[in-house]
């Protein structure tokens, strides 16, 4: 079961903790003149799930590649656990525990799902170049232990049955629920979905926003959403911040954002519907 992955304690007295686990202070970025995001803050506590919105250009994505990387900020910090990320590699910050998915997939599609997953599990591997090469007990086991874990975490999407199918035979929608995998797989603290729900169909969204809910709760992990399905957003983050043009204009519930008039003239034009 996939429960067996992360011998933790229930969810309950989740976020107890006063520090936030990943604490990003007035960060900003420019390229050029043009001002991508403007001294932007964001306290994400632990086992969490929340949102991130805006129109189109707003700077969401920025926001993503800043937090892994991707981008180095002009100014301001991003702390996770108390540990410095901003100027760190991707890599590392793949390795501290900040895992993401991509607006666009970004799979390797001639290997096929099960080993797109492992890929994800090799970042914890503790084996070196001497014990790979030589092939030791050690490296045997650990490649098992990093094999059977990314078939159980293929097991929480329903995915087992097509593990050794080529990932670039998927449908559109299971290559979606791989990336997601493939990110679980580094056993990571924070996790950034980046449009998940992107061309998915109304089936497949429900069982999309049921799975990320089960992620947060089963791995206990922390979930940063962007996606454009407000219905999706809505239902299942617990708060939700908008950007537009590079600044924060709205940070609460769900119910609150849906009320915000600064929200509802740069976003959502006549609103959402409440749930």
């Amino acid at each position: 079961m996939v429960d067996s992955l992360n011998a933790k304690e229930p969810v309950a007295n989740a976020g107890a903790s006063s520090s936030p686990l990943l604490d990003v202070t007035d960060v900003s970025l420019s390229f050029g003149g043009l001002k991508a995001v403007q001294h932007f803050s964001l306290k994400l506590p632990r086992v969490v799930l929340h949102g991130l919105i805006g129109p189109n250009g707003a700077g969401k994505t920025t926001v993503f590649n800043l937090l892994t990387g991707v981008y180095k900020p002009d100014s301001g910090q991003i702390l996770l656990e108390s540990q410095h990320l901003e100027g760190r590699k991707p890599y590392e910050i793949a390795a501290a525990g900040v895992a993401r998915t991509f607006q666009n997939i970004r799979l390797f599609p001639d290997l096929c799902v099960l080993d797109n997953v492992r890929l994800g599990g090799q970042l914890q591997g503790r084996h070196r170049l001497a014990s790979t090469l030589l092939r030791t007990s050690f490296y045997r086991s650990q490649e098992e232990a990093i094999r059977e874990r990314a078939y159980e975490i293929l097991g929480l999407f329903k995915m087992q049955s097509c593990a050794f199918d080529r990932a670039g035979s998927l449908s559109y929608g299971h290559q979606r629920r791989l990336e997601i995998a493939r990110a679980l797989a580094t056993n990571p603290k924070v996790l950034l979905l980046d449009e998940p729900a992107a061309g998915m169909n109304s089936r497949e969204k429900l069982d999309l926003a049921k799975a990320i809910r089960n992620i947060r709760d089963q791995f206990r992990i922390s979930i940063l959403l962007i996606d454009h399905d407000m219905g999706l957003v809505m239902d299942i983050c617990e708060r939700i911040v908008v950007l537009d043009h590079g600044v924060t204009i709205a940070e609460g519930r769900p119910a609150e954002i849906q009320r915000d008039p600064k929200v509802i003239a740069a976003y959502l034009g006549g609103g959402v519907p409440a749930n």
